[in-house]
């Protein structure tokens, strides 16, 4: 209800491992319905992207990623996790092109994780929301308004810009790729 606000989406990161700790690689749930309002330059194959929003235990991976483990389009691979005590098989059903924000993240839908934490009791909160302004004027604007709509609330935020949040969450795993 933000004025300027396009789109938004949450990101629950899981921090599965795919082989062994060392290659750990961030892995992210998040809502696939919503994926174009948020991300509309990442430049998704259409196609890969219905497949995502259909396919309960779907994941898009990275191309860094994909060539880094050998995996192909139509794969299925399991997540191990570290933060949530739960394993995730995934099916590879797209990429996420290299041009687009972070071609090392893997995606799957957050309803899964949801499903595969009921007998743990639960998945709750989000780690991240992420929020598309409709103009990069309306960015500062945004992030203090965001700001101020949880400043007393016990679920205090700190919106950052997205090459702000790329450069800290994701700098540690630069080195891997």
């Amino acid at each position: 209800s933000l004025p300027g606000v396009a789109g938004v989406n949450h990101f629950s990161w899981f921090g599965g491992i795919y082989d062994e700790p060392k290659n750990q690689f961030p892995n992210f749930g998040l809502d696939p319905e919503h994926v174009l309002a948020v991300w509309p330059d990442y430049k998704l194959d259409p196609r890969q992207l219905e497949r995502f929003k259909h396919m309960r235990n779907a994941c898009m991976v990275g191309e860094a990623t994909m060539r880094k483990f050998g995996w192909q389009v139509g794969q299925e691979i399991t997540l191990r996790g570290t933060i949530f005590p739960v394993n995730l098989t995934l099916k590879i059903v797209g990429t996420i092109p290299e041009g687009a924000g972070n071609p090392l993240v893997l995606w799957f839908n957050r309803e899964y994780l949801e499903e595969a934490m009921e007998s743990q009791g639960g998945l709750r909160g989000v780690g991240m929301i992420w929020i598309r302004a409709d103009s990069p004027d309306h960015v500062e604007g945004i992030m203090h308004a965001v700001n101020d709509l949880f400043r007393n609330s016990e679920a205090q935020v700190t919106a950052e810009t997205e090459k702000s949040f790329f450069m800290s969450f994701f700098g540690s795993f630069r080195a891997a790729y």
